[in-house]
């Protein structure tokens, strides 16, 4: 049996590919928030959660699709049969890192930026799945078997 036939080997490798985009994605956003040219126009020196600043802003949103680009790749790789679950298997680390944080316990204060963190798993992952899906259809080959019919020949 090979990997991408089997749908518990693709939901197990996609949640481990999800694992590993997020902590790319976290050390990605150690150093966007620092070097984001928008970020410091409007807020000046004062410093953004980095969760919140896909909210504020539509340029960490898009840096955050464009980080998690090969993560889509890389689904589109294991197959469109099982596409949708391992999406959504990709996006269960972001929601365990709510749990993870501590975000969902008793304290208020915590509320909205797990909220966000939740928010940010739903639209950006599903996102950046989608155009690496686009972009793997669009530069593989076509390999099919059949032969190219003769133009005019009938």
């Amino acid at each position: 049996m090979r990997l991408k036939e089997s749908k518990l080997a693709v939901i197990v490798v996609a949640a481990l590919a999800g694992y590993i985009n997020l902590r790319l994605v976290d050390f990605f956003w150690v150093f966007w928030q620092a070097a984001n040219p928008i970020a410091h126009a409007v807020l000046g020196q004062r410093p953004v959660s980095p969760y919140y600043g896909w909210v504020l802003y539509p340029t960490d949103a898009l840096a955050s699709v464009l980080v998690s680009v090969p993560l889509g790749i890389f689904i589109a790789w294991l197959g469109t049969r099982h596409f949708r679950w391992a999406v959504a298997s990709a996006t269960l680390p972001y929601l365990t890192s709510v749990y993870w944080l501590g975000l969902l316990q008793v304290v208020p204060e915590g509320r909205p930026q797990a909220i966000a963190i939740a928010a940010t798993a739903l639209v950006v992952v599903p996102l950046a799945c989608w155009v690496g899906q686009l972009l793997f259809a669009r530069y593989t080959p076509n390999n099919s078997s059949k032969p190219t019919p003769l133009r005019g020949a009938a």
